[in-house]
């Protein structure tokens, strides 16, 4: 008997993928800005594009009516703001993590997620992973600033 998921499993699956997707992406990036400005006869500067995925988001507050400051009177009341990313996806433009072709020695990066949800971590043991052939690191919350 085949064992089966429900439709809501797999897109929590799904969901989860793409969000330890994104947050690798911004990482990356965000190593590759300050190599970059260290070493910049060895790294490229980060475009423009690049620079806004790495850059603080400034939220503002919402508002009840949805419609633009700059939108002129004589306008249709109510009418759409559009995404300061739409014409690029619209246009194929933008850029996404798989449209990055891979480099010689590049390392791949693997997310390890619990598999019970709101379980308390008693202690992470990184030796079993490190032992793999190809593993070169482990990287774990204690590595990390703070400042994401």
């Amino acid at each position: 008997m085949s064992e089966s998921i429900s439709i809501y499993e797999f897109l929590s699956i799904i969901i989860d993928s793409y969000k330890c997707c994104s947050f690798f992406f911004k990482f990356y990036l965000s190593v590759r800005g300050q190599l970059s400005q260290s070493l910049p006869q060895l790294v490229a500067p980060l475009t423009q594009d690049e620079q806004l995925v790495v850059t603080p988001h400034q939220y503002t507050e919402p508002a009840s009516s949805q419609v633009s400051p700059e939108q002129s009177k004589t306008d249709p009341i109510g009418r759409p703001i559009v995404h300061t990313s739409a014409f690029k996806q619209v246009t194929g433009e933008a850029v996404y993590v798989d449209d990055i072709p891979p480099f010689a020695n590049e390392l791949y990066a693997a997310f390890v997620i619990s598999s019970h949800a709101n379980a308390k971590i008693l202690g992470i043991d990184e030796s079993e992973a490190l032992k793999i052939e190809g593993v070169e690191r482990f990287i774990c919350a204690r590595d990390l600033s703070g400042e994401l």
